[in-house]
């Protein structure tokens, strides 16, 4: 019975001890210059993140390791280190922040040791306006921002990059990339798939392999170059769209829809503002362009293939360029224009409650920019 118990309590042991031997992460160095670096493995996540308002800056590129540092107008700062398990696997974080600050030197004389022999009083100094008296707190305060800069493989995972009010920049890296935040702008190039999610700042992405999904509450939206479809939504702000080899739905509430060069189907809506689309039409592809206080404007390539299209606007005018067999009616329910161009498979749809409407020819295709 002794040998048993003895026994169970070494398995006890060992078992206890397992779970830290699996969770101690890979190893990771740091030089003087206080940035990390350490070897990436497969299956693990990278996660950023940021104690202060710093930007944070990931690029993608062509080794097998991962280097962090943090930088301010001092210099070189801290960058935190943490390894773990989450729900999605094993992770490693890195943080920006504050360096230790230095203890500031005081000098003079010792007061246990007071001077024997005592000099003579000096004349009285001539008075002058006072200053600002100097405090020990400038000796202690930290610099507002503190950014942080990661460099990792490009098929690296990243975690969701979750800020209040810092500047997130991500280029070079082909995985998904998802970033939350309140106010800051977000900058992304030559990425994965796309998701963000902001309260307020400018949103950016110019190359993506996927799905770009944005939704924002007031801010500037650019989005070009994406294999994907696009789906994006604001409250308040520009919304530009082009390059775009699937589908665009896309709905704005106090600023104008701007498309160009979209190869899929297009949904765009907006309320108080303008919504504009040039680009070539595709065969069966299906086309609606609304606003509810504002201009509806399509220009396609001179000779598109066949299409229907319904204009129509209750307050404005409309127009085309295109004689689509059909009368243009005007009553009670305001202008429409019903008619068929070539085969008529396309379908056209642009309608306004209170503005002009109009489908126009392009003396050449908007594909400028893209690639």
């Amino acid at each position: 019975m002794k040998t048993t118990r003895i026994t169970l309590l070494i398995l006890l042991v060992l078992t206890a001890r397992a779970p830290l031997a699996a969770q101690s992460g890979p190893a990771v160095e740091r030089d003087e210059q206080g940035r990390v670096r350490f070897k990436l493995e497969h299956g693990l996540k990278v996660a950023v993140d940021n104690t202060t308002t710093g930007r944070i800056v990931v690029e993608g590129w062509d080794r097998d390791y991962v280097e962090a540092v943090a930088t301010s107008e001092r210099g070189a700062e801290y960058v935190r280190v943490k390894s773990g398990v989450g729900r999605e696997g094993q992770y490693i974080a890195f943080t920006a922040t504050h360096a230790a600050p230095a203890l500031p030197t005081l000098s003079g004389p010792s007061a246990e040791q007071p001077n024997p022999t005592p000099s003579p009083a000096p004349p009285p100094a001539p008075r002058q306006v006072p200053t600002e008296a100097p405090s020990l707190l400038k000796f202690f305060r930290s610099p507002d921002e503190v950014h942080l800069n990661v460099k990792l493989p490009r098929h690296a995972e990243l975690d969701l990059i979750e800020v209040n009010r810092s500047e997130v920049e991500v280029s070079g890296v082909s995985t998904p990339i998802t970033v939350s935040g309140r106010r800051g702008a977000v900058k992304l190039r030559d990425v994965g798939a796309v998701e963000v999610r902001t309260e307020r700042g400018q949103v950016e992405v110019d190359g993506a392999s996927g799905l770009v999904d944005v939704i924002t509450a007031a801010g500037h939206v650019r989005i070009r170059n994406v294999r994907g479809d696009v789906r994006a939504v604001s409250l308040s702000g520009r919304v530009e769209v082009g390059c775009v080899r699937g589908r665009v739905n896309v709905s704005n509430t106090e600023g104008p829809i701007v498309l160009a060069g979209v190869d899929g189907d297009v949904d765009a809506t907006t309320v108080n503002s303008d919504v504009s689309f040039h680009g070539p039409v595709r065969e069966e592809g299906r086309y609606h362009l609304k606003s509810m206080s504002g201009a509806v404007e399509m220009g396609v390539r001179r000779n598109p293939p066949g299409f229907t299209a319904l204009l129509s606007s209750y307050r404005g005018a409309v127009e085309s360029d295109f004689k689509l067999g059909s009368k243009q009616s005007k009553g009670v329910g305001g202008t429409r224009l019903l008619g068929r161009h070539g085969d008529g498979r396309a379908q056209i749809t642009l309608d306004s409650f209170d503005g002009l409407v109009k489908l126009s020819r392009l003396t050449q295709d908007s594909a400028e920019g893209c690639r």
